[in-house]
């Protein structure tokens, strides 16, 4: 899930992670020049659960005026991307989700 607020404008800052399982609560602070949207579990392969997959989403680097697509490690969101593309330009919140691979 995603949370936490900039003052003065709309949208999250940070990437959260909650195991309902075990209790265990992990976090990623993208700081106050990023909206940040929900992220997605792809399976890594051979994969069986949520934490043996990686987390990928968009977010808007407001500094920049661009997108940028982020892969994380679902089992260690707190050390941060593991990749980042930045697009040209900024594409509209909710592209989230909207894009496949092939």
């Amino acid at each position: 899930m995603v949370g936490g607020a900039a003052p003065g404008r709309p949208g999250a800052t940070t990437l959260y992670l909650h195991d309902w399982q075990t209790g265990d609560a992990q976090s990623w602070d993208y700081g106050v020049d990023h909206m940040v949207e929900e992220h997605l579990f792809i399976p890594k392969p051979g994969g069986t659960g949520e934490r043996e997959s990686w987390l990928i989403g968009t977010a808007i680097n407001l500094k920049a005026g661009r997108s940028e697509v982020h892969v994380f490690d679902a089992a260690d969101i707190g050390e941060g991307p593991l990749a980042v593309w930045q697009a040209d330009y900024s594409w509209p919140l909710g592209f989230h989700g909207t894009w496949t691979g092939a």
